[in-house]
């Protein structure tokens, strides 16, 4: 039989705290540099960009169309 335990992300304000610090942001994107490399990373950021600019088009396409 097994036994399922219920993990929660909780912190002391009741909700998961996802906030980052410098430090936290740095260690991040040391690591995607190491995994993606330096050459890759101007296109990389590219392609992000890009779809951080379709991403908010469309969300503002969405909220133009709900309004009555």
């Amino acid at each position: 039989m097994r036994r399922r335990f219920a993990v929660s992300a909780d912190g002391p304000t009741g909700r998961a705290d996802l906030m980052f610090g410098l430090s936290e942001l740095a260690l991040i994107l040391l690591v995607v540099v190491v995994v993606v490399g330096i050459k890759k990373l101007p296109e990389l950021t590219r392609s992000a960009g890009k779809a951080a600019r379709i991403f908010k088009s469309e969300a503002k396409a969405l909220k133009e169309q709900d309004r009555p």
